[in-house]
Formats: structure tokens, C-alpha cells, sequence
């Protein structure tokens, strides 16, 4: 070969020297390389030209950092087995296919190859003695004259006419053919080949980019909050194997491109590279990423050279989008149907960026994005929108907005945003919508007729709103609705009746109003019901018998309000029911019997009402029963031992009635059990010894009943205890030499030597003593747990000593003036350490050796810096609670400790981007700092559900310090978690009553607390 010529092509990337290469010239073809033998180095610049994105020699550009590498060697290399085998398929396939192309030739090449010849383009036979079949191509005149000559030839004609010869250069034809035929099958095979190749090889680095890291990625559950499942595709990417058959890889099996990709939820981790060897893929169609973490990697604008694609999921990925990205996306993504963006950072790109999308654009979600600026109202417009999300970009400005009726949105999300206007009109014109979401938006000053008038609309969600006024009676117009959720949006007056009309309604939540009336009894219509929530309003009369007929029924909510009456029997047909609340209200009677058919309840909460009566045994056959309050009412009798039947039970409270008789000793079988509340009932006899089998217990409650006898050895057993009262009882003899609790006194002095070898509890907690401890502490070799914080102890305590106590697994010296040193790693068996205000100014080294360490408490020091390294390895997974507020921490990078629950990083000097911690957290504190960065959508989700108790502390906590930022979170809490922060201090409202009532004041109260 002389000469190559490939100018003027759409061509990209480099000349390399690989094997075999196809030149087409002159066609519009983009090559991302072109695969030449070696002694193409031998062609000279000139045949190169009009390439601009060609590189390498022998042309004078060479590669530079930003463009993409060439895959490398030794990862064909490593893969060329499995991509030779596919590879020899499709040449295999090829092959075949050539034989049938070159029979076909051959065949027609027989059939006409003398009207082929440019020779026989005019025919003149006449006047002969021939015979055989005409070629009705020609006229009737060739043939005249030859009486033999008609269009039907006589059999056999051909071999007695000498034809042999023809059929002999007919089948030379086929073989020319079939040669052919196989040649192509096996160029197509081979190119095949270097595309598999190719593809397999760019997926294998794209995969080496990232790491498989869980906890890291896991902080977004994909299972709760995208329904999908988690886990780590890319571990079936084997070199070797066929690429096409990988987890999350599609492939046209016409020509071995990848042209879908989707790795959502696989738990990816680090950075995401501009220069990616998946922009090497660019017959891509469909790409999802979400719900990995690309630790806020910037979006490559590289992008925008999927122009194939119609399809784009960034969700949730810790991406941070600019403008200058997002503009080559909204520019080159000209086919792109579906683009998802939700929770990508877009705090310092202005709306207008998505100005001119796609006309094809189907579905668009920028949900906890952070948008700026005015949203264009063109993308309304769009006439293909089926689906649009802009919900939580609180700095999003929404101008009045106009639907046409042509509009074909079916989900429109617009919570949490900001509008310059008090209305949204004709939105009645959505006549295909089927959600509407409008929460946290205060221009709507009530339900308008309009949306009643949307005969399609499934979900429609208005949470936190400022409506005036009442729910209009043509709410029950909606009769394709399955989800009304109103809670919290200042709604007045009577629930409709003509609710009951919507008989496809599977969730219905008034929470957190202002309704009253009664329960209509049309809402036992909605058999599909799956969710009833009438909880905090002003809701009266009995409750209705009809809702026994909502039989899928799972969850229960009538607590706070004013309803009166027996709980009704049909309650018990709800076989599904899962929570049933009906506390702070006034039903009185008695318990009825038939719930202990709810075979699948898991919280019942009767409390603060006026029921009477025993408590039923039937309620021992709720088996999956988890919580159980029966907290003030009038309850009489015994407690029943069929309780003991409970086994998942975690919580029993059955404080303030008038119960009477023994503790039974079957609430020794409740093993989860982790709180025991009994108090000011009328129990007595002896405390059961079965009581310290309940290994889990975290608070015991006893209080102000009339036990008797002995406190049992077997409490020393409950090593989890924290809170413990039983006083006001009667109960006598010795408190165990094993135990002793002087905790919450006056005592003041020097702590004086011990001689008890058997100590194992030793509690002087929130007294006033002063000096250095004893030696002997250090020789009580059966100590478990030793309390000392809150007095005025001092001295240096080497805390190596502690080394001594082998069984020591609970250890607070807080607010005292102690001074721990030690330069070693310590061996002993913590699992609790509190050294609040203990004058640290580092992390001390003593923490390496602590394995087993689940809860660290060193807030209120001097630490400086950052949280070490090799603070990772206290704990190991055991760490569940880490509070170092109250120090002088400048940064932190990450959390390695994945089960983590508590954190508390408040009141430091942090600098820093937000990091992400663990999927078990659930008390997350970051106040007083200087973090920037996006709270993720998990945190919003977290504290929405699940922390509001929690938030309530974070208020009390920052009204006291008179800090600002505290009373804004306290006003945003307040209106998103008022109902379970009620709940709560009403039902504790008890701890009151106990003081009031208090008859014997020179009784100490013995408590254990963190």
C-alpha cells in the first residue's frame, strides 16, 4: 500500500498500531481511534490531514493530558481471550452468512449472467431451427422463425443442449460468491471483535477508577428511598468474560456496542474523573449513576458527548453541578427523554442554565438541588413533559405560572419552593395530572375548587401549609385518588363526608390541624385504605364503627383529640393493622378482648385516656408486639402473666393506674425488653428474681407501689441499667455488698479506702466530694461500672490503672478536676467511658487499645486539630455514640465508623465541606461551626421522620445558650414534629406528678444515668 488517505474526516483520537484497520473515505463517520498495522508509521503527515482531533505520530500534536488515553496494553491483553471467543462468534456468524450471500449470488449470477453481458443488450435468433425457453426481455421479433422456441422448455432441455458448460460457469459464479461472502463474514467478525474489545477494555478502567466502599455509599438507602436494591454490580466486571453479559451493562447484540449503563446503587466511591474512559463509549443510549458517591466531584462536561442518549440519572450521587456543564448538557443532549438531576449541588448555577432543553424532554427532576434565581417558565411549555420535579430548592423563584390544556405533565412536584404569586392558576387545565405536590408553600391560602376539578389526579400532597379555612365538600370529586396528605396545613372545620366517595384512596392524612366534628362514618367506605392519620386536632364524639370494615388497614392514628366513647369491638377485624394510637383522648370502658386478634401489631398506645377495667389476657397473643402503654388511665387488677408471652417486646409501660396483685414472674421471658415502667400502681409482694434475666433493661421503674421483701441479688445482673427507682415501696434487708449507689446526695469529703473485694457498682455521681481517689479502687478487681463524674475530685490519675480492673466496662470521671495521663495503648475492656471535662487537650493515646469501646463521650475539653487517623480503629464497629462538642476541632475528613448512631460535633472550629456519616446515624449535631456544602437528602429525610424527639432537645438546648440559630431550627421543628414531641412530654408528664406527690422527701432516690 502506498497511500492511505483519510482526510477530511470527522475523526478523533490517535494512530496507533494495533492490527487491522478499515478506511472509509469520504463518508461521515466519527472514529474514536483508528487501528492500523505498523508500517502505517511509514505514511507521512499529508495523508493524515482535516483530522483535528487525530494526534500522535507522525503528526506534529501529540496527546496531552485531557484528552482520553488509548486503552492500555495489558488490559486488551488481559481480556482478549474472552473477546477473541465473541469475536470468533460473530466472524463464525459472518461466515455463515457469506456462504448463504454466495449460494444467492451465485444463484442470480447463473440465472442472468447472459443478460449481464453488455454484448447481448440486442438478440436477433430468427430464422433458425431452435428450440427451448425465451427471455421475455426481448421482443417477439428475435425469435420469429424458429418453430422450437416457446416460453416453457422441454425437459431436460439444458442437458441435451451442451449447457454444461454454462451450469459449470454458474457454479464457479457461486463459488466466487461464497469466497466472498466469507471474506466479509470475517472482516465483519473482526471488527466486531475490536469493538467488543474496545468497550469491554473502557469499562474495566472505569470500574479501577472507583472503590467499593458501602458505608460510604449507603448513607442514601437505595431500598428505602428509591425502592431499588444495593449492591455491587461492578464485582461481576471480570477481564475475560464477556462484557455484554455484566450487571448493568446492555449491549446491541448487532454490533457489540454498549449502549445502556446502569450502576445505580453499587456502591462506587471516589472521585469521578474528567478524562474517564466511559466518554469512550459513545453509542450510549441510557446511563444512570444514582445513589452512589462521587465525593462531590465536579459534572465533566464531557458529558455532552453522549449525544445518543436519552436517558440521564446523576440522582443522589454527590455531584456538584456548574454552569459551564450543565450548559453542555442542556446544548448537545438534543435526544435526551429523561433527565435526572435530584440532590445533584447547584448552588452557584442559576436556573436559566436549563433554558433551552429539549422539546423532546419527557421527564425532569431537580429535586434538593439548591437551584438559584427564576426558573424559566418555557420548560413548562415543553410539549412532551410528562414529569417534573423542582421540589426543595428553597432560593427558587417561580413566577405566576399558566397551564394551556394541551399540557401533558402527570407529575408536578412544587414543594418547598418560592413564589412570587398567590396563586397558581388554570391548573385545573392538567387534565393528565396525577400528582401534584404543593407542600411548604405559604401563598396558598386554601384548597381551590380547580384542583378538585382534576378527575385524573392520583396523589395529591400539601404538607405545611397556611390554608384558611376548611376541606370543600367537591374534594369528593377526586375519585381516582389514592393519596391525600393535608398534615400540618392549619386546616379547619369538619372532615367532609363526601370523602367516603373516594373508594381508590389507600392514604388519608389530616394530622396536625385544626379539624373538629366528628369521625364522618363514610370513611368506612375506603376499603383500600391503608393509612388512616387523624392524629392533633380537635376531632369529637365516638369513634366509628365503620372503620372495623377497612380491613387492609396498617396504620391507626387518632391520638390528640378530644373523642369520647368505648374503643370499638370491630376494631379487632383490622387483621393487617400494624399501629393503633389512640392515646391523649377520653375513651373510657374497658379494653376490648377482639384486639388481640391484631396478630401483626407492633405499637399499641392506649395511653392518657379513661379506660377501666383489666388489662386483657388476649393481648398476650400479640406476639410481634413491640410497644405496649397503657400509661394513665384506670386500669384494675392483675398484670397478666400471659405478658410474658411478648417476646419482641421492648418497651412496657403500665405506670399510674390502680393494677394490684404480684409482678409476674413471666415478664422474665421478655429478654428484649429495655424499658420497665410499673411505678405508682398498687403492685406488692416480693420484686421477681426473673427481673434480672432482663439483660437488655436500660431504665426500671418501681416507684410508688407497695413491694415488700428483699431487693433480689439478680438486679446486680442488669450491667445495661441506667435509670433505676424503687423507692416508695417496701421493701427491706440490705442493699447488696456488691452495690452501692450514693449517687445525687450532698456527700462532700475525701472518698476513704474500700475494703470489699466483692464491689462491683460503685455510684458517688453528683455529690460534692473532693481529693484524689484511692488507691484501693484499683485492686477492686469485680468492679463493673464506676461513676464519679460531677464532683470536685482532682489530682493525676494514670490511666493505665484502670488496667488493673479486668471486668471494668463502665467508667465516668466527667466534670471533676481530674488530669488523665498515659503514653500507652490500654488493654482494658471498656464499653462506656465518659471524660467530659477532664482538662484533655488531644485525643489521648490510652483509646487505641479500647476494642470494644460502644459509647466515647469527650465534649467539653481542649482538643485541638482534627480527629486522628487511628481513631478509626477504637471501637472498631462497636462505636455506636461519639460526642466531642465543646472542643476546639478544626476539621474533619471522614467517618470510618459505620454503625454509628449518635454524633455530636457542636460548639468546634470546623472549616469544612459537610461530610456524610454512616446509615445508622441518628442523632447528627453539627451546630456552631462553620461547615458549608449541601445537608443531604438523607439528613432532611432523617430528621422529618424519625428525630423529631430529638430536634425538640436541640431547641431546649439552644434557648437556653440564647442562641439565635437554635430558636430558628426550634421554629422549623416545631412545625414539622409538634405531634410526637407532644405525645412524648405528655405522657412523661407523670415525672411531674411524682414530685408533687412525693410523701416520703428524706428517702433518697436511687437513679442510674448516662
Amino acid at each position: 500500500m502506498a497511500y492511505m488517505g483519510v482526510q477530511d474526516v470527522n475523526g478523533s483520537g490517535g494512530i496507533y498500531s494495533y492490527s487491522i484497520g478499515i478506511v472509509m473515505e469520504g463518508q461521515d463517520i466519527a472514529l474514536n481511534k483508528i487501528s492500523v498495522m505498523k508500517q502505517f508509521n511509514t505514511f507521512g503527515n499529508a495523508s493524515y490531514e482535516g483530522n483535528k482531533g487525530l494526534h500522535g505520530f507522525p503528526l506534529s500534536s501529540d496527546c496531552n493530558n485531557n484528552e482520553l488515553p488509548p486503552p492500555s496494553n495489558s488490559s486488551e491483553e488481559g481480556g482478549s481471550k474472552s473477546n477473541v471467543d465473541f469475536g470468533w462468534k460473530i466472524v463464525l456468524l459472518g461466515y455463515g452468512c457469506g456462504v448463504v450471500l454466495g449460494l444467492g449470488v451465485g444463484y442470480v449470477v447463473f440465472q442472468t449472467e447472459i443478460l449481464a453481458d453488455p454484448a447481448f443488450r440486442s438478440l436477433n435468433v430468427s430464422e433458425n431451427q431452435l428450440h427451448g425457453q425465451i427471455f421475455n426481455t426481448f421482443g417477439n421479433n428475435s425469435y420469429e422463425g424458429n418453430r422450437g422456441i416457446n416460453e416453457t422448455p422441454p425437459p431436460n432441455v439444458l442437458e441435451k443442449d451442451g449447457s454444461k458448460a454454462n451450469i459449470v460457469f454458474g457454479w464457479k459464479v457461486v463459488l466466487i460468491g461464497y469466497g466472498c461472502g466469507v471474506v466479509f463474514g470475517m472482516a465483519m467478525g473482526c471488527v466486531f471483535f475490536q469493538t467488543g474489545s474496545h468497550s469491554c477494555s473502557s469499562l474495566i478502567q472505569f470500574k479501577n477508577s472507583f472503590s467499593i466502599n458501602q458505608t460510604k455509599a449507603a448513607y442514601l438507602s437505595c431500598d428505602e428511598i428509591a425502592g431499588l436494591k444495593s449492591y455491587p454490580k461492578t464485582n461481576s466486571w471480570k477481564e475475560g468474560t464477556d462484557c455484554c453479559s455484566w450487571d448493568g451493562v446492555t449491549c446491541d447484540h448487532l454490533n457489540a456496542h454498549v449502549i445502556a449503563l446502569d450502576l445505580s446503587c453499587s456502591w462506587l466511591y471516589g472521585n469521578f474523573p474528567s478524562n474517564t474512559t466511559l466518554f469512550l463509549l459513545p453509542h450510549l443510549q441510557k446511563l444512570n449513576l444514582a445513589y452512589n458517591d462521587f465525593n462531590l466531584s465536579k459534572i465533566p462536561s464531557e458529558f455532552g458527548r453522549f449525544t445518543s442518549l436519552f436517558y440521564l440519572n446523576l440522582s443522589n450521587a454527590r455531584f456538584v453541578g456548574d454552569k459551564h456543564a450543565l450548559e453542555g448538557l442542556v446544548h448537545n443532549l438534543t435526544e435526551v427523554r429523561h433527565l435526572f438531576l435530584d440532590g445533584v449541588n447547584m448552588s452557584s448555577v442559576n436556573a436559566h442554565v436549563f433554558m433551552n432543553l429539549s422539546s423532546s424532554l419527557r421527564s425532569l427532576i431537580l429535586a434538593y438541588c439548591d437551584l438559584q434565581g427564576k426558573f424559566p417558565k418555557s420548560i413548562f411549555d415543553l410539549p412532551n413533559l410528562n414529569l417534573l420535579d423542582l421540589g426543595r430548592n428553597q432560593n427558587l423563584n417561580l413566577d405566576s405560572l399558566k397551564f394551556n390544556r394541551s399540557s401533558n405533565l402527570e407529575h408536578l412536584d412544587l414543594s418547598w419552593v418560592s413564589f412570587s404569586t398567590e396563586s397558581i392558576d388554570s391548573v385545573d387545565n392538567l387534565r393528565a395530572l396525577k400528582y401534584l405536590g404543593l407542600s411548604g408553600n405559604s401563598f396558598i391560602q386554601g384548597l381551590s375548587v380547580s384542583i378538585t376539578n382534576l378527575s385524573s389526579l392520583e396523589q395529591l400532597m400539601i404538607l405545611g401549609a397556611k390554608f384558611s379555612g376548611g376541606l370543600p365538600d367537591s374534594m369528593g370529586n377526586l375519585v381516582s385518588l389514592k393519596f391525600l396528605v393535608l398534615s400540618y396545613s392549619n386546616l379547619s372545620g369538619p372532615v367532609p363526608r363526601s370523602l367516603g366517595n373516594l373508594l381508590q384512596l389507600t392514604h388519608l392524612d389530616l394530622s396536625e390541624n385544626q379539624l373538629s366534628g366528628q369521625i364522618p362514618r363514610s370513611l368506612g367506605n375506603l376499603l383500600q385504605l391503608i393509612h388512616l392519620r387523624l392524629s392533633l386536632n380537635q376531632l369529637s364524639g365516638q369513634i366509628p364503627r365503620s372503620l372495623g370494615n377497612l380491613l387492609q388497614l396498617i396504620h391507626l392514628r387518632l391520638s390528640l383529640n378530644q373523642l369520647s366513647g368505648q374503643i370499638p369491638r370491630s376494631l379487632g377485624n383490622l387483621l393487617q393493622l400494624i399501629h393503633l394510637r389512640l392515646s391523649l383522648n377520653q375513651l373510657s370502658g374497658q379494653i376490648p378482648r377482639s384486639l388481640g386478634n391484631l396478630l401483626q401489631l407492633i405499637h399499641l398506645r392506649l395511653s392518657l385516656n379513661q379506660l377501666s377495667g383489666q388489662i386483657p389476657r388476649s393481648l398476650g397473643n400479640l406476639l410481634q408486639l413491640t410497644h405496649l402503654y397503657l400509661v394513665q388511665n384506670q386500669l384494675s387488677g392483675q398484670i397478666p402473666r400471659s405478658l410474658g408471652n411478648l417476646l419482641q417486646l421492648i418497651h412496657l409501660r403500665l405506670s399510674l393506674n390502680q393494677l394490684s396483685g404480684q409482678i409476674p414472674r413471666s415478664l422474665g421471658n421478655l429478654l428484649q425488653l429495655t424499658y420497665l415502667d410499673l411505678s405508682e400502681n398498687q403492685l406488692s409482694r416480693k420484686i421477681p428474681r426473673s427481673l434480672g434475666n432482663l439483660l437488655q433493661l436500660t431504665q426500671l421503674d418501681l416507684l410508688q407501689n407497695q413491694l415488700s421483701g428483699q431487693i433480689p441479688s439478680s438486679i446486680l445482673n442488669l450491667t445495661q441499667l441506667e435509670y433505676l427507682r424503687i423507692s416508695e415501696n417496701s421493701l427491706e434487708g440490705s442493699i447488696p455488698d456488691e452495690y452501692i449507689d450514693l449517687s445525687q446526695n450532698q456527700l462532700s469529703g475525701q472518698i476513704k479506702e474500700f475494703q470489699s473485694k466483692s464491689l462491683a457498682y460503685l455510684y458517688l455521681n453528683n455529690n460534692k466530694l473532693q481529693g484524689l481517689l484511692p488507691s484501693s479502687i484499683f485492686q477492686l478487681l469485680n468492679l463493673t461500672g464506676l461513676r464519679l463524674s460531677s464532683n470536685n475530685l482532682s489530682g493525676v490519675i494514670e490511666f493505665r490503672m484502670f488496667s488493673n480492673l479486668p471486668n471494668l466496662e463502665y467508667l465516668d470521671l466527667s466534670y471533676n478536676n481530674l488530669s488523665l495521663t498515659s503514653n500507652t495503648t490500654s488493654t482494658v475492656n471498656l464499653r462506656y467511658l465518659y471524660l467530659s471535662s477532664c482538662n484533655l487537650s488531644e485525643f489521648p493515646q490510652f483509646l487505641k487499645g479500647l476494642k470494644i469501646l460502644e459509647r466515647l463521650n469527650l465534649s467539653c475539653n481542649k482538643i485541638e486539630g482534627k480527629i486522628p487517623q487511628w481513631m478509626q480503629e477504637v471501637g472498631n464497629d462497636s462505636l455506636t455514640y461519639l460526642n466531642v462538642s465543646h472542643n476546639s476541632l478544626t476539621e474533619v475528613e471522614h467517618f470510618p465508623w459505620k454503625n454509628i448512631e449518635f454524633l455530636d460535633l457542636s460548639s468546634n472550629l470546623i472549616r469544612a465541606n459537610l461530610p456524610i456519616p454512616a446509615s445508622m446515624i441518628n442523632v447528627f449535631l453539627i451546630s456552631n461551626n462553620s461547615f458549608n456544602g449541601e445537608v443531604s437528602s438523607l439528613i432532611c429525610n432523617a430528621s422529618s421522620k424519625s428525630n423529631i424527639t430529638f430536634g425538640w432537645k436541640v431547641v431546649l438546648i439552644g434557648y437556653g445558650c440564647g442562641v439565635v440559630f437554635g430558636m430558628s431550627v426550634g421554629y422549623v421543628v416545631f412545625q414539622t414534629g409538634k405531634p410526637k414531641w407532644l405525645v412524648n412530654l405528655v405522657e412523661n408528664q407523670q415525672e411531674k406528678r411524682r414530685r408533687r406527690k412525693s410523701k416520703k422527701g428524706n428517702r433518697s432516690t436511687r437513679q442510674r444515668r448516662i
